[in-house]
């Protein structure tokens, strides 16, 4: 078997105030640790202001903040795929790649031929900091179909 091709991927909000919190929590939370060998994910946000308690709840359960880029910092041509959690995420996504270019043809494009992608549930605003962790917890179950879905693609381009 063959390395897997690299796959990046915007995870996108602009919800405002809490998109870059909704952003960094869901990358983290799709991100896996312990494989070095994984798909490249980018949370973004235009407003990316995130709470040091989300940083500190996210550490206390081992995992690593991915703290929010702004999407214009991006290079979309590079970007495979943009998982916008909700439609202020889409409608920034959709203007980045019009004002820029999308990603060059490839297995990613066969896979998903729109490079914006909605992710298909509600997600509920963050919680006052003593209620994050079971933000983080209420997160996690609806983001476990898109780890698995992201895993599968990057493995099956090998």
């Amino acid at each position: 078997m063959s390395m897997p091709q690299h796959f990046y991927v915007a995870v996108i909000s602009d919800r405002h105030p809490n998109g870059g919190e909704i952003a960094a929590t869901v990358t983290t939370l799709l991100s896996d640790f312990e494989d070095p060998i994984q798909p490249y994910l980018a949370a973004c946000a235009t407003h990316r202001d995130c709470r040091l308690a989300l940083s500190r709840a996210l550490t206390s359960r081992g995992l690593i903040f991915s703290r929010p880029v702004d999407p214009w910092y991006l290079n979309p041509k590079t970007i495979n795929l943009w998982l916008a959690l909700d439609h202020y995420g889409e409608n920034t996504a959709r203007r980045v790649i019009k004002e820029f270019g999308r990603a060059p043809k490839g297995f990613y494009r066969h896979v998903y031929p729109d490079p914006v992608v909605e992710f298909g549930s509600p997600l509920p605003e963050p919680e006052s900091e003593s209620g994050l962790g079971d933000w983080i917890d209420l997160l996690a179950g609806l983001v476990e179909p898109w780890k698995r879905r992201l895993w599968e693609v990057f493995c099956d381009s090998s």
